[in-house]
């Protein structure tokens, strides 16, 4: 596949995307969540006094919290952008303008990890800008080290777990089934499988909990948070996950029925 083709199929794609619904539904969503709960978990954290002993607010706990919480909606868009062409039955003609299958799946993958890029790049620092703004006193300036490094962390982690859910789409061709595996297991290991004593050990390195220490000021020994790797060796966790799945999602799309 030449590179002129390529960029045929890539205007392709992104034109299939903008021109969703969906798209722009589960996009803004995650910009919502992201920004409205990260605010809504500052105020409400506000003036809070912690218990003899205990550590002090970790002030980005609320932005990351907010972030967390609007990964769904990002992955819904992941999902989608991938199986969304099995489900409506319109593969075989995106095959026929397409019939490289290579060059086909790249051009998917990179228009919808794109979006995903821009979503999260606008998403990260105004969750975070929400969540000072909603601490009040107890918040902190966004120019910090500690600040700058949890500001990027969130941004590659999410772009990450986007990628991810490309690749879990890509894979189930199915919408419907990839939502329903995906949410329970990932995002509802740290609060549902996390909390179970005998999975626990192994919960931790489920994908969407490797780049969430990155995320805000966690000790070592925190018995909460801290996991058996530390920030940076957590984000590659979770992009080994990613990268595993969209080669995953290559394989099945190379040899799946139109």
């Amino acid at each position: 596949m030449n590179t002129r083709s390529w960029i045929f199929a890539l205007r392709g794609e992104w034109c299939k995307l903008i021109s969703l619904r969906s798209t722009w539904w589960t996009l803004a969503a995650t910009l919502v969540v992201a920004v409205g709960m990260a605010y809504l978990q500052g105020w409400l954290l506000r003036d809070y006094t912690p218990p003899p002993g205990a550590r002090p607010l970790d002030p980005f706990f609320p932005g990351s919290l907010g972030l967390v919480l609007a990964l769904p909606a990002l992955a819904g868009f992941g999902i989608v952008s991938t199986a969304g062409e099995y489900s409506a039955r319109t593969l075989s003609s995106s095959l026929l303008a397409v019939p490289n299958r290579n060059g086909f799946y790249l051009a998917k993958v990179v228009a919808a990890a794109g979006l995903s890029v821009v979503t999260v790049l606008v998403a990260v620092p105004l969750a975070h800008l929400a969540c000072q703004a909603g601490l009040g006193d107890d918040g902190v300036r966004l120019t910090s080290q500690d600040a700058l490094t949890v500001l990027a962390g969130s941004a590659i982690f999410m772009v990450s777990m986007a990628v991810f859910a490309i690749g879990v789409g890509a894979v189930a061709r199915n919408s419907a089934v990839a939502l329903g595996v995906m949410l329970p297991l990932l995002f509802l290991s740290s609060q549902g499988l996390g909390n179970i004593p005998a999975i626990q050990d192994y919960a931790q390195y489920l994908p969407d909990q490797g780049g969430q220490v990155i995320m805000r000021i966690v000790p070592a020994d925190d018995p909460a948070f801290a996991k058996d790797y530390g920030p940076w060796q957590g984000l590659g966790l979770t992009g080994t996950w990613a990268a595993a799945l969209l080669a995953a999602g290559w394989w099945v799309t190379r040899r799946a029925e139109p």
